[in-house]
């Protein structure tokens, strides 16, 4: 038992170091990503900000999974006696935390999607739409609903009054821009974000990352919807603007899922849509960045799990800042 709670003690221990680190060279590139996010384009900058939050965890799991436990299982004795000290506890147990309460936030999120969804098809009508190749409902719902909701089994909502004050080209615009969502998988890395375990979740720059990768995500849509023609970009700014208005005055509208439209402001994205011209698809510097941090950690564990050597001085290391903690 003094070996596998060492163990789950160290593995804890250094994801939560590495998770703090990898935390704040997140928040330090996010800083200088905020003065480029214009000129980049919704898909990169999509791309980008998924990167920034998924990155602090991503490379403490890599690195816990590929270098620390290794080196702990191949050189520390099966019969140590070595305790856990209080410190190394303590650091387990806010890893724990950090990890419990991102997992709470994944579970919450599809607790309150399945109720919806569950709420929704109740009542809901089976609707065909060309393209659409996924099931699509309509609902009768007193917000203007138009989303995809699911990841492994999608479904299209679309609500009655959309159905009825909208014409046949701007119904096509927005299943358009639903399937904009399907092709890029966004239910799914959403879900990857609430669930994503960070000590960024007790600072704002989570939710700063997270709103923004809401709104270049439905720019992305959009694009994907307008690249048809100028008239389909046309059609959707109608559509955007008709399902707007649509919506309850001065009533917030919390959706289980990415939306065509969320009762928040659209004014940027209809000018996008009118002006129809073409994409920046630049590379800053802030997102060649991560793109090279991302890289560090799976290279790193892949040469200390083929150099015994490197692999015995982790585990000298980890035996050194073990022995100096209170």
């Amino acid at each position: 038992m003094t070996y596998l709670g060492l163990g789950a003690s160290l593995a804890l221990s250094a994801f939560l170091a590495i998770d703090v680190l990898a935390s704040v060279v997140a928040a330090l590139l996010w800083r200088a990503a905020q003065g480029d996010l214009e000129r980049v384009s919704p898909h990169v900058r999509a791309g980008g900000l998924l990167l920034l939050r998924v990155f602090p965890a991503t490379a403490a799991a890599i690195i816990v999974l590929g270098v620390v436990l290794p080196a702990f299982w191949r050189f520390e004795p099966r019969e140590t006696s070595e305790m856990v000290g209080e410190s190394l506890v303590v650091l387990a147990l806010a890893a724990s935390g950090v990890i419990a309460m991102a997992l709470c936030r994944g579970w919450r999120a599809s607790r309150a999607t399945a109720r919806v969804v569950h709420g929704w098809l109740r009542h809901a009508r089976p609707v065909a739409f060309p393209g659409v190749h996924i099931r699509a409902y309509s609902i009768d719902a007193e917000f203007p609903v138009v989303s995809v909701v699911g990841i492994l089994r999608p479904r299209l909502f679309i609500s009655e009054r959309v159905l009825r004050e909208c014409t046949p080209e701007e119904l096509h615009a927005m299943t358009r821009h639903e399937c904009g969502h399907l092709a890029s998988r966004d239910n799914l890395k959403r879900l990857v974000l609430r669930a994503c375990p960070t000590p960024l979740l007790l600072t704002r720059v989570a939710c700063e990352l997270e709103r923004y990768w809401h709104e270049a995500c439905e720019e992305a849509a959009d694009d994907y919807a307008a690249r048809a023609s100028v008239p389909s970009a046309l059609a959707l700014a109608n559509a955007l603007l008709r399902v707007a208005r649509m919506a309850p005055a001065g009533r917030a509208t919390i959706l289980p899922a990415l939306s065509l439209y969320d009762g928040g402001s659209f004014e940027r994205r209809i000018r996008r849509l009118i002006a129809a011209g073409p994409r920046d698809g630049s590379r800053p510097a802030w997102l060649l960045a991560a793109r090279g941090l991302a890289l560090v950690a799976p290279i790193l564990a892949l040469a200390v799990l083929l150099d015994g050597n490197l692999l015995h001085a982790v585990h000298q290391v980890i035996e050194a800042v073990v022995e100096t903690l209170p």
